[in-house]
C-alpha cells in the first residue's frame, strides 16, 4: 500500500460561492419587486384593473336609464328576468357573461365569497327617498375588487356567472331584508 495523502477539499471557497449566489438572488428579487420600472405588483394591479373595467366609461353611462318611469330603480342586468323570489331575495336569470351594474351611486361596503351568495358585492346606497339601503349582488363572476370605494350608477360590478343567475338582496339601514319590489322594477316571470 502506498501512502497517498489526499489533499483536503477547501470548503471555505464553496461556502463563499454559495453565500454570494444567495445574496445575488435575493438582491435580484428585491430590485425586481421594488424597482419602479419593473414593479411586478403594479403590473399585476394594472392588468387586474383593466380586466375589471373598474373605472367606468362615463360616456357609455350617460344614456343608461337607471330609474324607471315609476320612480323605482331598473334591474341591474340587461335581458334579465325574475325566476324566483324567496325570503325577499330575488333570483334573476340572464345570459352568462352579461355585465351586472350598480343601480345608483353608492359605496362598496363588502366584497366576498360565501355559501349563500357565492361571489358577491354589497353596496350602501342613499336611495330614491334618501333612505339608506343596501344591496347584495350575489353569484357574480369577475367581481370588482376593493371595499369602501365609491361606485357610479351603471358602473360594472361583475358578470353573470356560469349558473346564469344573479341574486339580489335589498336591506334597510338596519340590514333587515325588505320587499325588493318597493325599490326595483322587475319583469315578473
Amino acid at each position: 500500500m502506498s501512502n497517498v495523502r489526499l489533499k483536503p477539499i477547501d470548503d471555505s471557497k464553496n461556502k463563499k460561492i454559495v453565500i454570494i449566489s444567495i445574496i445575488l438572488i435575493i438582491l435580484f428579487v428585491v430590485i425586481l419587486l421594488f424597482n419602479p420600472i419593473m414593479n411586478l405588483r403594479d403590473l399585476f394591479l394594472k392588468k387586474r384593473e383593466q380586466a375589471m373595467n373598474k373605472t367606468p366609461d362615463y360616456e357609455s353611462l350617460k344614456d343608461l336609464k337607471l330609474i324607471g318611469d315609476n320612480g323605482k330603480y331598473n334591474i341591474p342586468v340587461v335581458e334579465g328576468k325574475v325566476v324566483a323570489v324567496s325570503n325577499n331575495i330575488v333570483t334573476v336569470r340572464a345570459p352568462i357573461g352579461n355585465i351586472v351594474r350598480s343601480i345608483d351611486e353608492g359605496v362598496i361596503t363588502k366584497v366576498g365569497v360565501n355559501n349563500v351568495n357565492g361571489k358577491y358585492v354589497e353596496i350602501s346606497y342613499g336611495g330614491i327617498n334618501k333612505r339608506d339601503f343596501y344591496i347584495i349582488y350575489g353569484n357574480l363572476d369577475d367581481v370588482i375588487s376593493g371595499e369602501v370605494i365609491p361606485v357610479q350608477g351603471g358602473q360594472k360590478l361583475g358578470k353573470i356567472g356560469k349558473s346564469g343567475n344573479i341574486t339580489i338582496e335589498i336591506m334597510d339601514e338596519n340590514k333587515n331584508r325588505v320587499n325588493p319590489y318597493e325599490y326595483m322594477n322587475f319583469d315578473v316571470y
